[in-house]
C-alpha cells in the first residue's frame, strides 16, 4: 500500500518532472508517456480484454519497441503481454518459459547475453532475476510485473535496486524496469503511471 510520501514522490516525477538525466527524461516522455497510436494497438486491446490491462500491454509494447533487444525471454506472461512483446519485436526470437523457469540458464547460455527479460506472475521471480543478471550486458533490461503485489516482492524490489550491477531503475507501480548500463550514474525513478 502506498503512503502519502510515496504518492507525493510519484506525483513529483509524473511526466518527467524531477528527472535530471536527459536519457531518463527521454525514456519517460517519449516512451512511457507517449500518446501516439501504433499499428498494433487495436490487436493488443482485443487480446487484453480490459482497459487497464490493455494500457499495461501498450506500455510494454512501447518499452520493448524502444529497447530493440536482440533477444527476448518471457517468464509466465499473460497471453496479451506475450502478444504485445512479439508485436513489438517481430523479427527477434522471443522465448516463452513456464512459471518455473528451470531452463532459463540454458536459454541464456545459448544466446550469450540477455537482451530483455520479462518476468510475469510467478513465485520464483527473485531466483530468476538473479540468474539472469549473470548474463546481462550494458544493453540488457529486466521488466518485472507487479512489484507491489505482495510485501515480500516489494522488499525484494527495494533490495534489487541496490545491487551493484543495476544502474537505473524505473518504478511504475505496475512494473519495475532494471537497466544495467554502467555509463549512467546509479539512479532510481518512481513514476505515477
Amino acid at each position: 500500500m502506498l503512503g502519502v510520501k510515496e504518492l507525493i514522490n510519484r506525483f513529483r516525477h509524473n511526466r518527467g518532472y524531477g528527472v535530471q538525466s536527459p536519457n531518463a527524461f527521454h525514456f519517460v516522455t517519449s516512451v512511457l508517456k507517449e500518446k501516439h497510436l501504433y499499428y498494433s494497438y487495436p490487436a493488443i486491446e482485443k487480446q487484453a480484454k480490459s482497459g487497464r490491462h490493455a494500457s499495461y500491454c501498450k506500455r510494454l509494447f512501447r518499452i520493448v519497441n524502444y529497447l530493440r533487444s536482440p533477444n527476448v525471454v518471457m517468464l509466465a506472461p499473460h497471453k496479451a503481454e506475450a502478444f504485445a512483446v512479439t508485436a513489438a519485436r517481430r523479427n527477434v526470437p522471443v522465448t516463452l518459459l513456464n512459471t518455473t523457469g528451470n531452463n532459463l540458464a540454458e536459454v541464456l547460455s545459448d544466446n550469450g547475453t540477455l537482451g530483455l527479460l520479462y518476468v510475469g506472475k510467478c513465485n520464483n521471480y527473485a531466483s530468476i532475476v538473479e540468474e539472469a543478471m549473470k548474463y546481462t550486458s550494458s544493453h540488457s533490461a529486466v521488466i518485472v510485473k507487479g512489484i507491489y503485489s505482495s510485501r515480500e516482492k516489494e522488499l525484494w524490489w527495494n533490495g534489487i535496486k541496490q545491487n551493484p550491477s543495476v544502474c537505473v531503475t524505473f518504478d511504475l507501480y505496475s512494473m519495475g524496469i532494471l537497466f544495467f548500463d554502467k555509463k549512467y550514474k546509479k539512479q532510481h525513478y518512481t513514476l505515477k503511471m
